[in-house]
């Protein structure tokens, strides 16, 4: 069941490839602000150069107008060119900020759109996969770094070193040395920087799974529904102490990490110092010689300050493109993941089909050798209800995610008339199934929109979506609203209302009944109910479901007599089917599971509700 997903392997051909694919993306989504931003940027690259000729002249230009009193005007020219100049670079610099930003943010649009489309491609089965959530987290701290921010590093280190160029020419005519002595330098920090970025991603999945839990606790107690238990159960001191020791140990860790980075960067600059030292001394030998100006000194002096610095920033932006490029990797790991399988043939789902069957259909995980489903086979007249019971671990959820087209039998098929499923084309057939599930979602959006979720290709008016409330009993209750069908539900957002379970429960069916389907599946919604409440709601679902196909999935046999027909799954083998009566008759596993839950209820006052 594991996803095919190397965390740790570390390809530069894959790495550059993955940032030629963001390229790629901003190029797609803003071509010419992409321009436009590149050829800011390497204009003003050329500025730093200018910045030095300027202040090696006016010095010059200072020095003769003291000795000479020459006329000032010229070079009151030249310093007002040295501020100009500032300011020339600071509009240049926030038009090119303000152009990578637009570059930016549609470049981050597109990718999580992607990722966003992909998250319902990726086979089901992946989400019940730790790993998975392992990779998709790292996939959300590539998105937050941002994979234009690789490029700007990228375009950025290039504008660095045309300047690096330009100011490299001016020391090499004082000494050819004076270059390669503070480029080399800047060598040892650069190397050190990306040792440390390479360590910390290393480390960032290694604890990928802690943090996630630091991250999962924090949550959990800050939740409205973790709250209630955690104060019953005094889980409070427990869940900190668990959460203190998991933030704890991620953080030492962390600051190992940084510790060594730090001692790393010391090194850095005290080499750094010490070429500049040495470069000063040359330069003040120079002087006394008689072989450089003052105006040369502070030029010369303004460069050394201008490579270090240079190459500081080629270095940071070469770290940030190493340490990025090993996060996106996992965006196009991510990316290029293996797509379920799906329906994709031609044919349009018969509204008036006559029969559903499952013909020795198994189901394994893949990757595993966990069967979950064997040799299951039955056959189902349209307007039937099913329903399907067994033991927690049966396979009957399983089962159901098969119907749906969630999972892709390892065996076996499923037949609509005679015509195999895959025949069918997707959106024709996801069209006609709908479903309530065991842990159905509670939209934190408007009423209407909770139940026209479940009809997004019919665009439900608000009387339909009303008339769908009033099937399950609901009318009175979005009466009651301040806001009627336009309130908002829930709590995470200011003017939501809380609904009770049961409630969520009826919204959910309606949801799932506005499809207006063909099949129609409720997937133990009703689990955390009491029976009776349990009973009403499968009550409601059978009179939606009433000529149309329907399976009634549930571990408690109390609802399973409002079927026409039981199956009866143990171990992920159908072992026994039949009507109530039949399977009592029979006196298997269906007799022994009714007499162990029946001792626990009245039979008066729950089963023969449904008798």
């Amino acid at each position: 069941m594991q996803p095919n997903i190397d965390q740790n392997k570390i390809d530069l051909r894959t790495s550059l490839r993955n940032l030629w694919g963001i390229v790629h993306v901003m190029w797609q989504v803003r071509p010419l602000a992409l321009t436009g931003w590149t050829l800011l940027l390497l204009f003003t690259s050329a500025i730093p150069a200018i910045q030095i000729w300027l202040q090696k002249a006016s010095v010059d230009a200072i020095s003769t107008v003291s000795a000479h009193t020459a006329e000032l005007l010229p070079l009151l020219l030249l310093v007002s060119s040295i501020y100009g100049l500032h300011i020339l670079n600071s509009i240049l610099s926030e038009s090119s900020e303000y152009l990578f930003n637009i570059v930016k943010e549609d470049t981050n649009f597109h990718l999580q759109r992607s990722i966003l489309l992909k998250s319902l491609c990726v086979p089901y089965y992946y989400y019940e996969d730790a790993r998975f959530h392992d990779e998709v987290s790292m996939v959300s701290q590539a998105v937050s770094r941002s994979g234009a921010d690789v490029i700007r590093s990228v375009v950025t280190s290039f504008s660095n070193i045309v300047s690096l160029v330009t100011v490299v020419v001016m020391l090499s005519i004082v000494h050819w040395s004076l270059p390669i002595l503070l480029i080399s330098s800047t060598l040892p920090g650069i190397i050190i920087l990306l040792i440390a970025k390479k360590k910390r991603y290393r480390l960032a999945v290694a604890t990928t799974q802690q943090s996630r839990e630091v991250d999962y606790t924090l949550r959990l107690m800050l939740s409205k529904h973790g709250a209630k238990e955690i104060r019953i159960f005094q889980l409070g001191d427990a869940l900190i102490e668990r959460w203190t020791h998991l933030f704890v140990s991620v953080r030492s860790k962390l600051l190992k990490q940084y510790a060594t980075e730090g001692r790393g960067r010391i090194a850095g600059v005290v080499i750094l110092q010490l070429s500049a030292l040495t470069v000063a001394i040359i330069l003040v030998m120079q002087i006394n010689k008689n072989v450089l100006t003052i105006g040369d000194y502070v030029a010369l002096m303004s460069a050394v300050v201008i490579v270090q610095s240079t190459m500081g920033s080629i270095g940071a932006s070469l770290g940030q493109v190493f340490e990025m490029s090993l996060y996106v990797k996992h965006l196009y790991q991510y990316l290029a993941l293996p797509e379920a399988s799906k329906l994709t043939g031609e044919l349009k789902f018969p509204r008036h089909y006559e029969q559903l069957s499952v013909s020795g259909l198994h189901f394994t995980y893949p990757n595993t050798e966990r069967k979950v489903l064997t040799d299951i086979s039955f056959r189902v007249k349209r307007g039937e209800t099913i329903a399907i019971v067994g033991e927690n671990g049966a396979g009957k959820t399983t089962l159901m995610n098969c119907l749906l087209g969630l999972y892709t039998p390892s065996q076996g098929n499923i037949y609509i008339d005679k015509e195999p499923l895959q025949n069918f084309n997707i959106d024709s057939y996801l069209n006609h199934v709908s479903a309530v599930f065991q842990q159905f979602v509670q939209y934190n959006y408007s009423v209407h929109d909770n139940v026209a979720f479940g009809a997004m290709h019919k665009k439900l008016s608000q009387v339909e979506t009303l008339d769908a409330l009033a099937s399950v009993g609901l009318t009175e209750m979005v009466h009651r609203l301040s806001e009627g069908m336009g309130t908002r539900l829930g709590s995470d957002f200011m003017g939501g209302i809380e609904l009770s379970g049961g409630q969520w429960q009826r919204i959910a069916i309606a949801r799932a009944a506005v499809r207006d389907a063909e099949i129609l599946i409720l997937d133990e919604p009703t689990s955390a109910l009491d029976p009776l409440a349990e009973l009403e709601i499968f009550r409601t679902f059978q009179k939606l479901a009433a000529g149309r196909t329907a399976f009634m999935v549930s571990h408690r046999l109390g609802p399973a007599r409002l079927a026409d027909r039981i199956l009866v799954l143990k171990n992920g083998v159908l072992v026994e089917q039949g009507s109530h009566d039949e399977l009592i008759q029979l006196g298997g596993e269906y007799k022994e599971m009714y007499q162990a839950q029946a001792q626990w209820y009245q039979e008066e006052r729950v089963y023969d509700v449904v008798g």
